[in-house]
């Protein structure tokens, strides 16, 4: 009984030894510690890489690119050292192409925004199954210049906070504050799913995220439409199976235009939101096969509050 004993115990110990080992070379992953946002590209990533950015304010304006291709349980992630520790002040713009990628824990405050300031693709490099959470963008400014030309023309600079492209693509627990550009803060943008054999199913989730102050946009001038806090696809592309999940989200004076949340695809869902003071309403514009469910809508004596519009 006891050489039984030992020889399973070698056995068993060589197996684990060899699990552990080809365990390892598959599912290996790399932390790399970068001081410096604009070193995010100077690497190529596997999945289960994790990417820390230092604590710290950076005033950097570039567009930065994060590339990558994860798997569903072992995505490239890249945070803050510790949530909310990283700071950008003077406007870092983001592309993230590839799949299962994360972006966890950045503070964007102040600083000047931009059309598709954070966009889910690089070029024709398109975001699946990725994930923006944890984040928070505050005040992104419009330029000076563009300011100058806005008055002269009677025009209003268009900025886009968060456009999605892909498929299958979150935005997650994050804070979105004090817009005064038009434009749509978090747009679905569908035109690429629209076209054939692309895919069967877009499923974005934008889920427990807070938005507050988007400014009233004057509808008198050029260029101030499509000004909705979030607007799932486009009225071209109406009949894109969106199957969007829109739900817990707090809206408060969400204000931008008279449609807070636009639906323009087919299939998505808005359930569980609250909006206080939003002067606007949640719009069924175009699209089919949408469910509202559950949603608060708390005018509080404001003029211009609404609630559910179906066209």
């Amino acid at each position: 009984y006891m050489k039984m004993f030992f020889s399973l115990g070698y056995q068993l110990f060589f197996t684990t030894i060899l699990i552990s080992f080809l365990s390892v070379s598959v599912f290996s992953q790399t932390t790399y510690n970068i001081y410096d946002p604009e070193k995010l590209e100077d690497q190529t990533y596997a999945p289960g890489d994790v990417i820390i950015l230092a604590n710290g304010t950076y005033n950097s304006d570039e567009r930065i690119d994060f590339l990558g291709n994860g798997t569903a349980s072992n995505p490239i992630t890249f945070k803050a050292a510790t949530p909310g520790g990283v700071k950008f002040t003077g406007g870092l713009k983001m592309n993230i192409g590839g799949d299962y990628l994360v972006v966890d824990g950045f503070h964007w405050q102040g600083g000047y925004g931009a059309s598709n300031f954070i966009q889910f693709r690089n070029n024709f490099d398109y975001a699946n199954h990725t994930t923006l959470q944890n984040c928070v963008l505050d005040g992104l400014a419009i330029e000076p210049d563009d300011i100058a030309d806005d008055i002269a023309k009677g025009s209003k600079t268009k900025h886009r906070w968060i456009v999605l492209y892909g498929t299958y693509n979150s935005v997650l627990n994050c804070t979105f504050m004090n817009k005064n550009s038009a434009g749509a803060l978090i747009l679905a943008e569908y035109e690429y799913n629209a076209e054939a054999d692309r895919c069967a199913t877009v499923g974005h989730t934008i889920s427990n995220n807070y938005f507050y102050k988007y400014s009233k946009i004057d509808a008198a001038l050029s260029n101030s439409g499509d000004s909705e806090t979030i607007r799932i696809g486009t009225s071209e592309y109406q009949n894109v199976n969106s199957n969007a999940i829109i739900r817990n989200n707090y809206f408060v004076e969400a204000d931008g235009e008279n449609e807070i949340i636009t639906n323009k695809s087919k299939g998505n869902t808005y359930e569980n939101n609250t909006f206080r003071r939003c002067r606007g309403s949640l719009v069924l514009r175009h699209g089919s096969e949408a469910t509202v469910d559950g949603n608060f809508f708390l005018g509080e004596n404001v003029d211009g509050t609404g609630g559910i519009r179906i066209t």
